[in-house]
């Protein structure tokens, strides 16, 4: 009888401390989130100007660039895809695209730059970030932002290029950004974009890098 007794009382204990026991234990902290960096966010407000992309690196890899018929072509569908993935997000208003300069520069041609042929050459390759760039894209700039209302840096996109991802056969689109102030001929800002990985090279591949890019200044 009495160790009846004793048993029902240990299960009671049991039973009424494990509650209690739950409850002290510390709850599971949520997973942390993702930040995202957006290094040209500070640009969002301001009137900036994107200037054409620039080049193609006919080396890849993947063979990609080689299939290309008509590469100038491919770089006006990436200059297009750019400006609408910016005007969905609305900064149309504030920033220039390619055909924003280019009917400026058919109303100014006889002293402003055609913007499918600035001197953006030595870009391509590594650039010396503490010293300024000069002429002729110097004067070339300075010109172009005196024709767009307001603005100062411009973002010039100077070569796309594709490479493959990790050891697979999936390859994606890389553009290389060079971010300048126009007025005072300095660097401001170098970085790259990278489309989403795909299995082959078409229009899918332009419009995940200019998403990408629109990323690094604005939410979608």
């Amino acid at each position: 009888m009495s160790r009846t007794l004793s048993l029902a009382g240990a299960l009671l204990i049991v039973a009424c401390a494990s509650p209690a026991t739950r409850a002290q234990q510390p709850p599971t902290p949520p997973a942390p989130s993702v930040a995202v960096v957006r290094p040209l966010a500070n640009l969002a407000p301001r009137r900036i100007i994107v200037t054409p992309v620039f080049a193609l690196k006919r080396e890849d890899p993947l063979g990609w660039a080689a299939g290309i018929a008509r590469p100038r072509a491919m770089l006006r569908q990436l200059d297009s895809a750019i400006v609408a993935e910016f005007d969905a997000r609305g900064l149309n208003a504030t920033w220039y695209f390619a055909p924003d300069l280019e009917r400026s520069y058919r109303l100014n041609s006889t002293y402003a730059a055609d913007p499918y042929m600035l001197a953006e050459q030595p870009l391509r390759g590594s650039v010396d970030m503490s010293k300024p760039y000069g002429d002729p894209l110097a004067t070339q700039l300075r010109t172009m932002i005196a024709l767009q209302d307001g603005a100062r840096f411009v973002i010039l996109p100077v070569e796309l290029r594709f490479e493959r991802v990790g050891k697979g056969t999936d390859g994606q689109a890389v553009l290389k950004l060079v971010l300048v102030d126009a007025r005072t001929t300095e660097f401001r800002w170098t970085g790259e974009v990278k489309s989403d990985p795909a299995p082959a090279f078409g229009p899918a591949v332009l419009t995940s890098l200019a998403n990408h890019f629109a990323d690094l200044v604005i939410s979608p």
